[in-house]
């Protein structure tokens, strides 16, 4: 176990990743727009459990993912779901100690989304991203 979870904590996220995975099987079957966002967003949440769990590299693997099937989407809300991944990639990597990949991983989000205006949601993740780039020592 990891040294941050209580034995309760790992099992509620444990359960709570389980579901994901029933939903993202769910998912699987269906076809229609409006359910890029919800496939993308299940797996975005499944990165962040995996990370909560200290299963960083299974976390940072689902993140790309996510930024793979949907990084070149113009819709908003999924275009939040893509900069939340590389924001979450970029911090699992520097707990891992890899901080020149956290770097490009901040580096993308900015390059990707930097210069988009009229998203709050968008704006506060590129914010974040911003300020953890710039505390990098890489």
């Amino acid at each position: 176990m990891g040294p941050g979870i209580e034995p309760g904590e790992r099992q509620r996220l444990e359960l709570a990743l389980a579901e994901i995975d029933a939903d993202l099987v769910r998912f699987a079957t269906y076809t229609q727009h409006k359910s890029a966002w919800r496939i993308a967003a299940t797996l975005a949440n499944k990165g962040l459990t995996l990370m909560h769990l200290e299963r960083y590299e299974e976390g940072i693997a689902v993140c790309a993912e996510v930024v793979r099937l949907y990084g070149d989407r113009p819709d908003a809300p999924i275009q939040v779901l893509v900069a939340g991944a590389l924001l979450q990639q970029g911090i699992a990597l520097s707990a891992l100690g890899r901080l020149d990949e956290a770097l490009l991983a901040y580096e993308d989000l900015l390059r990707r989304f930097g210069d988009v205006a009229g998203n709050p949601d968008l704006a506060e993740v590129v914010a974040t991203g911003r300020q953890l780039r710039g505390s990098s020592p890489a």
